[in-house]
């Protein structure tokens, strides 16, 4: 029996929390694992703990986790939380869990001093992060090649899946018709917003039944606040007509609503920046929903040609307080061509529904992730 102590956070709607309490409910179900947890706090104080995020059963599994101790020994100890805390114990192996959107790591996003030479230097730190592009963040801040783990995110097949039921209670709920482009995201700069509101201004000349799902996370953002700054940005000829076509949740949902959300969806549209992973389309593919996303960044990971459009991009370098941090553009015409396409054919869209769902079967189940996780781990 291996013991395992996860220090995270639980009952918040950021990713972290959510990967936390996934990766959780699939390492229980190991007959060979003992599981403790420990709370962490919040990265930002005005954060609050949300209960009704997942199923009451799988919450209460969540809260029936033994508390771990500070200081106890381990087999293992895991971290996912911000900023991140590299202290490592001697002869206990440690495992913590980051991401960085630009490929640069801000002292902010550690909690303690440190030394990269010297913890590049123990065998018992590893990092895991969930995309390619976001490893490359971590070995430009000295961590070496053996340390740090890409670990992608996956889904839960019981909760995310097509249901033509689910669709329909969705699309009446939210009262859409025609054809819906969905977003969910922080509506922060790095996921491209401004671009997807211009690009649909466009495809709304030539297809005004078109309709524009957006859900904003106002639990942790200003997300509803950026969404109207980018809507100021529009044309004044085109900014209430868009407008008009847009529909915006900004509360907390569970996941279950969360799948109902990307089922009333026709396309799910990512003209992200920068991303360390980016789950939705990995979860709005489960659901069968054909995937528009940017090429070149964390997505290329999990995204495959045969289901998901990918919007040609240009790469950006900035410097930000000393730091070179690397961003994506994507080409505004070619998201508008990608719009579309997934508007006007609808051999494709069946095509990528079908192809998309067998993927993310086939690599991405939160078991199948956990099981890779076990491996660093132990």
């Amino acid at each position: 029996m291996k013991t395992l102590c996860v220090e995270s956070w639980r009952f918040l709607s950021h990713s972290y929390s959510i990967v936390n309490q996934w990766q959780l409910l699939s390492l229980m179900k190991k007959p060979d694992l003992s599981i403790f947890h420990r709370d962490i706090p919040f990265f930002l104080p005005q954060w609050n703990a949300t209960n009704g995020l997942f199923r009451d059963a799988d919450e209460k599994t969540l809260m029936s986790i033994p508390t771990g101790i500070e200081g106890h020994s381990y087999d293992a100890l895991l971290r996912i939380a911000a900023p991140f805390n590299l202290q490592v114990t001697p002869g206990q192996r440690t495992v913590v869990f980051g991401t960085t959107e630009t490929k640069s790591l801000s002292p902010n996003l550690f909690s303690n001093s440190y030394n990269v030479a010297e913890l590049s230097r123990m065998d018992e730190l590893r990092l895991i992060t969930p995309s390619r592009w976001s490893r490359e963040g971590f070995l430009r801040h000295g961590f070496t090649e053996e340390q740090v783990h890409v670990l992608p995110h996956g889904f839960s097949p019981e909760v995310f899946h097509p249901s033509e039921e689910g669709r329909a209670q969705a699309r009446r709920s939210l009262n859409l018709n025609g054809f819906v482009f969905a977003n969910f995201s922080a509506m922060t700069y790095n996921k491209g917003l401004d671009l997807l509101l211009r690009a649909f201004a466009i495809v709304c000349e030539t297809h005004a039944d078109c309709h524009l799902l957006l859900k904003g996370s106002d639990q942790l953002y200003p997300s509803k606040r950026m969404l109207e700054e980018s809507l100021a940005g529009l044309p004044e000829a085109t900014r209430s007509f868009v407008a008009s076509k847009v529909s915006y949740l900004g509360s907390v949902l569970s996941m279950d609503d969360m799948a109902n959300m990307y089922r009333a969806a026709d396309a799910y549209v990512s003209p992200y920046r920068a991303e360390g992973f980016n789950m939705p389309p990995l979860e709005a593919a489960a659901c069968g929903i054909p995937v528009i996303c940017t090429a070149g960044g964390s997505t290329d990971d999990f995204m495959d040609e045969s289901f998901a459009l990918r919007i040609q991009a240009s790469p950006r370098l900035l410097q930000n307080e000393g730091r070179q941090q690397e961003y994506l553009e994507p080409d505004l015409d070619h998201l508008v061509s990608l719009m579309l396409k997934a508007v006007e054919d609808e051999a494709w869209r069946q095509k990528a529904a079908r192809l998309g769902v067998a993927h993310m079967r086939a690599h991405y189940s939160w078991d199948q992730v956990t099981d890779r996780l076990c491996q660093i781990l132990f």
